[in-house]
């Protein structure tokens, strides 16, 4: 897996957004996650890519983006 995508996954992680979701579900999010951004925002994984950090601004587009999968998705299992 691409490392802007590992990035991406773990700073969702960290941040609390797969905590709503059962262990057995968080490798779905993970793809619902990467196909959202890919699609939605896909300047977003080409910055963690090219910069290779999480600026305070892009954290900001992050936070977001996840608020805007996880109002998306709701809860699945």
């Amino acid at each position: 897996q691409a490392v802007e995508k590992q990035i991406l996954i773990i700073f969702a992680v960290t941040n609390g957004y797969a905590d709503d979701y059962p262990v057995s579900a968080v490798r779905r999010y993970e793809k619902e996650l990467s196909s959202f951004l890919e699609s939605k925002h896909p300047g977003y994984l080409a910055e963690i890519k090219e910069k290779k950090v999480v600026s305070d601004e892009l954290r900001e587009k992050l936070v977001a983006a996840l608020d805007e999968l996880k109002n998306q998705l709701g809860e699945f299992a």
